[in-house]
């Protein structure tokens, strides 16, 4: 043998390969070509069935790589990619079904309870009215007359500049009606259907007025006597 050759008589051969080298050679042939130094595939012994491959990276390195092995940068796009579908016909019909149900018992809620909030800002109104005379009776020192006339559906604030229960040119008098769809109830402050506010705070009568609309509630405006304090509560309570 010289420099890794054998003489056989005449003829000069390579070194026959040893087990192992032929083993790697095999690893480093290209998977899936067949015989003629295109390299095949290698089972390992049957204990592990996943195929192998073997790539050739740099100088003389390898990577073994398993033929199923999960591509990690596919996998991720793949549950990162969002859906394109859109609605159906029926899907978009049903949501649009429930919508509008909501929506019309909305209307059907917000209508039933506009009266009863109108009567309550009503209520309020003429309650602050009131106040408002009593005090101006007691800061003037003179009466504050108020007058409601249910034919009209309103009321009237007259200043009695000279407390005499006169109208004289130059006092101020104020009408106010009631918003549409509120009317007076029961009156029961006298048959004038009207009360001073004195400069000492009291009124010369008490009594209240009531107010109604189309909900059940009536609303009532109550005044006392001595001390003129309005009091504004549902009425019957």
């Amino acid at each position: 043998m010289v420099g890794g050759y054998i003489l056989r008589g005449h003829r000069v051969g390579r070194k026959a390969p040893t087990r192992r080298e032929r083993a790697l050679s095999a690893l480093m042939r290209p998977s899936g070509t067949g015989a003629g130094g295109t390299g095949r595939a290698m089972e390992t012994g049957g204990t592990q069935p996943d195929r192998l491959r073997v790539r050739g990276e740099g100088s003389g390195t390898m990577r073994i790589r398993r033929h199923n092995e999960v591509d990690v940068e596919s996998a991720r796009t793949a549950i990162g990619r969002k859906t394109t579908d859109g609605f159906s016909v029926v899907e978009l019909l049903v949501v649009i079904s429930v919508v509008g149900v909501i929506l019309a018992f909305s209307f059907v809620s917000l209508q039933q309870g506009m009266p009863g909030h109108q009567l309550q800002g009503t209520s309020t109104k003429l309650a602050s009215e009131l106040r408002l005379a009593r005090q101006k009776a007691v800061t003037e020192n003179n009466n504050y007359t108020i007058t409601f006339d249910p034919a009209s559906e309103s009321y009237e604030i007259w200043d009695d500049d000279e407390s005499d229960g006169y109208r004289s040119s130059g006092e101020e008098v104020r009408v106010l009606p009631l918003p549409q769809g509120v009317q007076f109830g029961t009156i029961n402050i006298g048959a004038s259907n009207a009360l001073t506010f004195r400069p000492n705070g009291s009124a010369d009568k008490g009594g209240y007025v009531d107010l109604y609309t189309d909900c059940p509630v009536r609303r009532r405006v109550e005044v006392v006597r001595a001390t003129g304090n309005v009091i504004e509560k549902r009425a019957g309570n």
